[in-house]
C-alpha cells in the first residue's frame, strides 16, 4: 500500500550550474517517485533536460503530512534563496516562484542550499539583491507616527519614547489600542506578569511527583524554571 507522503525535490545540472526546486503533492505522491515517474511540472525543465540530458543532482529534501504544509515549506526556502533573482535557478522562469524581499532571506541562503555548488549562484543572487534593495532605507531609518506624533525616524521613536527594537515593533502594529506609550507599557508588563505568574501556580509532575507549583518544584528540587518546565510530565 502507498503511503500519501507530499515531498519538496532538488534536481540539478551541476555542470551547467543550473537548478530547481519544487513540490510535489497530488494524488497518491510518494517520494520514490522522483525521476522515475514524476519529472516536475515545469517547462524549464523539461526544456533544459531535453537539452543537457539528465540531471545529475536528484534529491527529496523534506517530505510532509499534508500538502498545506509541503506548499508553504516550498514558498519558505524558495524565498530563502532568491531563485527569482538568481540565474542559476531554473524557476525564475515559472511564475509560483515567490521573490526574495529582505536581507534577511538572502543571509539564509547559504544555510538552506546544502549539497549544491553554491558559489556562481550565490555571487549572482547577492549583486540582483544589491540593485534591487538600492535606495532602501534600513526600517529603523524610516519615519514612524505614533500617538499623533511624527517621528524622523524609528530610532529617534526609541530614543524619544524610551522603547526598545522590539517595543518600537509592537508599538507600529498595536498602538492604535492604546492612550499612550505608558498605557501600552502597562498593558504589556501586565501580560507579562500575568503569564509568569501562571507558569508558576500551575501544578506540575516530575518523576510521578506532584508539585502545587512550579516555584515550590523549584524550591523542592533546587532547580532552575527553565529545567522544572522541561522536566513537567504534564506537558508531555
Amino acid at each position: 500500500m502507498t503511503i500519501y507522503t507530499p515531498f519538496t525535490y532538488l534536481i540539478g545540472w551541476t555542470s551547467q550550474k543550473k537548478y530547481y526546486y519544487g513540490v510535489r503533492y497530488a494524488i497518491d505522491t510518494t517520494p520514490s517517485d522522483l525521476w522515475v515517474k514524476y519529472h516536475t511540472s515545469s517547462s524549464s525543465v523539461k526544456l533544459f533536460r531535453e537539452e543537457y540530458g539528465e540531471p545529475d543532482v536528484i534529491q527529496v529534501r523534506k517530505t510532509f503530512d499534508s500538502a498545506d504544509a509541503a506548499r508553504k515549506w516550498e514558498e519558505k526556502v524558495m524565498r530563502r534563496m532568491g531563485v527569482v533573482v538568481s540565474q542559476s535557478w531554473l524557476n525564475q522562469n515559472d511564475t509560483q516562484a515567490p521573490p526574495i524581499h529582505t536581507g534577511r532571506d538572502m543571509r539564509s541562503w547559504a544555510n538552506t542550499l546544502k549539497g549544491v555548488d553554491r558559489t556562481e549562484a550565490q555571487k549572482t543572487a547577492t549583486a540582483s539583491l544589491s540593485r534591487k534593495l538600492k535606495g532602501r532605507k534600513a526600517n529603523n531609518m524610516v519615519p514612524v507616527l505614533l500617538w499623533g506624533v511624527r517621528y524622523e525616524s524609528g530610532r529617534h521613536a526609541m530614543k524619544e519614547l524610551n522603547l526598545s527594537s522590539t517595543a518600537l515593533h509592537y508599538a507600529r502594529l498595536n498602538h492604535r489600542k492604546f492612550g499612550d506609550v505608558d498605557d501600552m507599557n502597562e498593558f504589556v508588563w501586565k501580560e507579562r506578569n500575568n503569564k509568569i505568574s501562571s507558569s508558576k501556580s500551575k501544578k506540575v509532575i516530575i518523576d510521578g511527583v506532584v508539585y502545587g507549583s512550579v516555584r515550590t518544584a523549584m524550591k523542592e528540587l533546587k532547580m532552575g524554571r527553565t529545567r522544572i518546565l522541561r522536566l513537567n510530565e504534564t506537558t508531555g
